[in-house]
């Protein structure tokens, strides 16, 4: 069961990365990311329990560990496809996009962590897609303060 659900996420997770639009350094690019950003948030709601124990999982299922590390992989390859610029060179860009993928399985998490700490909803959904969405852009199209700088609502 556990594998056939792993396997739905990863599909979801791969068609998230292929609807990506080009990611360019303006404000188009940075609405792509966004909306990519959004997207991987809402498997990342419909599954949460699934993204809490897939590392444990990894670890000790091969069936598991070389699916998830092949889906990485896929849209590692989806997102250096829709990339117009690359600030980070070449022979680092694979390992940077998938530490971006990681932190965007892993922020949700940390946020409600946080929230729960505070006993507010300090970092409602749309603030923490916009955070996430402003620091893989900045990554992968450049440091922009027009485009991928969003001020926090207080």
């Amino acid at each position: 069961m556990f594998r056939h659900l792993a396997g739905r996420v990863a599909r979801q997770l791969t068609a998230s990365a292929e609807a990506l639009e080009p990611i360019t350094p303006d404000r188009a690019g940075w609405a792509s990311v966004r909306a990519w950003v959004e997207r991987h948030g809402d498997v990342y709601d419909r599954y949460e329990p699934m993204f809490r124990v897939a590392q444990a999982a990894a670890e000790s299922d091969e069936a598991i560990a070389s699916g998830s590390e092949r889906t990485r992989d896929r849209s590692v390859a989806v997102v250096r496809s829709k990339l117009t610029a690359m600030p980070v060179p070449g022979r680092h860009l694979d390992a940077v996009v998938a530490l971006l993928l990681e932190t965007m399985s892993r922020t949700p998490h940390v946020a409600a962590v946080v929230e729960r700490a505070l006993s507010s909803p300090a970092y409602p959904r749309s603030r923490v897609d916009d955070a996430l969405a402003d620091i893989v852009h900045r990554t992968l199209a450049g440091f922009n303060p027009d485009v991928n700088v969003h001020q926090p609502a207080l």
